[in-house]
């Protein structure tokens, strides 16, 4: 139908009716990337080509770059790019559609740029975790005798603690310089940042702690609230350790199993543990009632319900000890 069109049609209604858009932003060309309509975007992106020659089956044209790339001319992140729309997305019709010019375009991209900025945000995430798991282990595990205050952590004289002051004063330098990074990066690209967050979870952890958990740790380290950094060192190790997950993406060896990995999460895992807390908050209120009045046995794991659901997810992990109840 729209192959009629462009032949019954003049070239000035064509590249008037082309350049039209909805109240989306959306023109044909764009919305045909985001509705995954195949045979109508290689029909309009040859239309607004231009022929330079032709040779055999050989054909060598100009395509025009302001609606299909991500990339503005005066360098800004075109957001409504039908590039964008087709390489964001996970559907089989978008990947479908990663041929002819748009292959062309994402292949010259990777070479130019994409592959040298992957390695190094590689190599320097690599550095970042090397140095946060030497930082931790490093860390004294209790407070020393001789130190009667909570700045343990900040005074120390022996080769170790020189050791991890290094360390920690590299762990900090990175960790400014990727939270300029991240921070440019986010103006620079607006929305598309938060579309490359919800197709990666293991990068979102990341930018949590980057943006939260690093400056709490700095901050508790100043006013020497030992327990509370150690707590936030536990959880950006939980939080920035699966980001190498990213990463491994890349390969065509560990790839695959990335995204199949990142699909259970998202659907498997994700169901069991709802169905899982649901069934340990029904048993919790059975177990507080059953032993607090029925056994008459007084214990501090089933005295209240929010400790009878935390004792009853130790019991399924099978880690509560015996003598946590007691006789009365």
């Amino acid at each position: 139908m729209f192959e009629k069109i462009l032949e019954l049609s003049e070239k000035s209604v064509i590249e008037k009716l082309i350049s039209q858009r909805n109240l989306q932003g959306h023109n044909p060309f764009t919305l045909s990337a985001l509705l995954a309509r195949r045979k109508l975007f290689e029909i309009i992106i040859n239309y607004t080509s231009r022929t330079l020659w032709v040779h055999g089956n050989v054909r060598a044209g100009l395509y025009p770059l302001s609606q299909l790339d991500s990339v503005n001319p005066d360098g800004s992140i075109n957001v409504n790019s039908a590039l964008d729309y087709i390489a964001m997305s996970n559907s089989k019709t978008h990947l479908d559609m990663i041929r002819g010019v748009v292959k062309e375009i994402l292949d010259l991209k990777w070479k130019t740029y994409g592959r040298r900025q992957f390695f190094y945000r590689f190599v320097f995430y690599f550095i970042f975790v090397t140095n946060c798991s030497i930082a931790y282990f490093l860390r004294p595990s209790i407070r020393p005798s001789s130190y009667p205050n909570n700045c343990y952590l900040k005074y120390g004289t022996s080769s170790l603690h020189f050791v991890r002051y290094s360390i920690e004063l590299a762990l900090v330098t990175q960790w400014i310089i990727k939270l300029g990074l991240e921070t440019r990066e986010i103006i620079s690209q607006g929305c598309l940042y938060k579309k490359s967050l919800a197709l990666s979870p293991t990068k979102f952890l990341f930018t949590i702690a980057i943006y939260i958990l690093f400056p709490g740790i700095v901050i508790f380290r100043y006013t020497c609230h030992h327990v509370a950094e150690n707590f936030l060192c536990v959880i950006s190790t939980i939080f920035i350790t699966p980001n190498m997950l990213f990463f491994l993406r890349g390969s065509s060896y560990t790839g695959p199993f990335i995204v199949i990995l990142f699909k259970m999460i998202n659907k498997d895992l994700r169901l069991f543990v709802v169905i899982y807390f649901i069934v340990l908050t029904a048993f919790a209120q059975e177990l507080r009632l059953m032993i607090s009045i029925h056994l008459k046995l007084s214990s501090l794991h089933f005295s209240f319900f929010s400790t009878s659901q935390s004792a009853n997810m130790t019991i399924s992990l099978k880690r509560l000890r015996k003598h946590s109840i007691q006789l009365s």
